[in-house]
């Protein structure tokens, strides 16, 4: 059973301890989520910055809702959702919504 890693862009290091706590071979993503990325007003430049970091990390850049990839992510992988810890409310209340269906743990930064 492998873990499914979510990166966001509050944690865009190949060092989080996320990685650590995942099992072997697990998944890592990020949510390209364009209503997101809209409702938190990043400019052309941010969202170059995310995107050019995300290529220099082992991730898979999916495209469309977070709960929604999130979630189908989830059951494909059929373990624990791993996330970095986030002060982003809009991230915080995607974290509830999935832990209400699958396992979640919350990684903090060392």
């Amino acid at each position: 059973m492998n873990d499914l890693i979510w990166l966001h862009e509050d944690a865009l290091s190949r060092d989080h301890p996320v990685f650590a706590e995942a099992a072997p071979g697990s998944q890592a993503c990020f949510i390209w989520d364009d209503i997101y990325l809209q409702e938190m007003g990043y400019g052309f430049k941010r969202l170059l910055f995310i995107y050019e970091t995300l290529l220099e990390l082992p991730v898979t850049i999916i495209r469309g809702k977070r709960c929604d990839c999130l979630a189908r992510l989830a059951r494909e992988n059929g373990g624990r959702i791993l996330v970095p810890a986030t002060p982003n409310p809009l991230l915080q209340q995607t974290i509830a919504r999935l832990g209400e269906d699958f396992a979640v743990e919350v990684i903090a930064a060392s």
